[in-house]
C-alpha cells in the first residue's frame, strides 16, 4: 500500500514563496556583479535543496516488512518487527521544530512536544498524520492522504 504525502495550504505558499525570495536575491546579486553574496547565497541554496531532496517526504508506503518514507533521494526505511505501536496523531499547537523545516516542502525534521515527546516528523498536513513509536524509544511523525487506511493496514500488518 502507498499513499501520497499532500502539502497544507500553509505549507504550499510558504514553498513558494521562500523559493522565489533565495531566487529574486540571487539574480539581484548578479544584477550588481555582487559575486561574493551571489556565492554565499548559492551555497545557502545548493545546502537547502540538498536537505529537501534528503529528507522532504513525497509518499508513506507500507510493503511486508517495512515502513516507507520516500523521499527524492533515498527511502527511510521503518522495519515492522522494531514498531511498539501505530497511532492516529496530530501535532499540537505546543509542538516546537528543534532542527528542519516548518513548512518549507513540508514539515520534515526533529520535533518536541510536551504531550508526545521528541520526534522525527515527515508531513505535509497536520491534519494527516500518524505516529510511529518503537521499541527503542524513537518516535516518527508520518503523514499521508488516507491515513485511517494506513494506520489500520500496518496493525493488521503487525498482527500477522
Amino acid at each position: 500500500m502507498e499513499k501520497k504525502t499532500v502539502l497544507s495550504i500553509y505549507s504550499r505558499i510558504m514553498s513558494i514563496l521562500a523559493t522565489a525570495i533565495i531566487v529574486a536575491l540571487f539574480v539581484y546579486e548578479i544584477k550588481f556583479h555582487q559575486y561574493f553574496r551571489m556565492a554565499i547565497l548559492g551555497v545557502v541554496l545548493v545546502v537547502l535543496v540538498g536537505a529537501i531532496m534528503i529528507y522532504a517526504p513525497r509518499a508513506i508506503a507500507v510493503n511486508d516488512g517495512y515502513i516507507i518514507v520516500k523521499r527524492l533521494v533515498k527511502p527511510k526505511m521503518i522495519d515492522l518487527n522494531d514498531i511498539e505501536s501505530v497511532q492516529l496523531v496530530s501535532p499540537t499547537m505546543a509542538e516546537r521544530r528543534l532542527l528542519g523545516s516548518g513548512g518549507w516542502m513540508g514539515y520534515w525534521g526533529w520535533f518536541s512536544d510536551g504531550e508526545l515527546g521528541r520526534y522525527f516528523a515527515y508531513y505535509g498536513k497536520a491534519s494527516e498524520c500518524f505516529l510511529v513509536k518503537l521499541k527503542s524509544g524513537r518516535q516518527y511523525m508520518l503523514g499521508c492522504k488516507d491515513t485511517k487506511e494506513m494506520v489500520g493496514y500496518i496493525q493488521a500488518q503487525l498482527n500477522k
